[in-house]
């Protein structure tokens, strides 16, 4: 993974959108927000995969039996 100096672009937004201290019912309603976000997100992405690689509840079964661990 590559190393990252400075901000990322999201973070400068976040710090100069909230420089001021927020009531920590308000930090963890923006939290709940953005955990819901990107969950939406990654929601999509897996349901646009399933879709096109045609995956079915019957094989997410069988691959939730699966040993997948290798032995060293």
């Amino acid at each position: 993974m590559e190393q990252r100096i400075g901000l990322s672009n999201m973070q400068s937004v976040l710090l100069k959108m909230f420089m001021h201290d927020l009531p920590e019912s308000q930090l963890q309603e923006i939290k709940e927000l953005l955990a819901k976000y990107f969950e939406s997100k990654v929601n999509k992405e897996m349901d646009d995969l399933w879709d096109k690689k045609g995956w079915s509840d019957v094989q997410m079964d069988t691959w939730s039996k699966e040993h997948m661990r290798k032995k060293k």
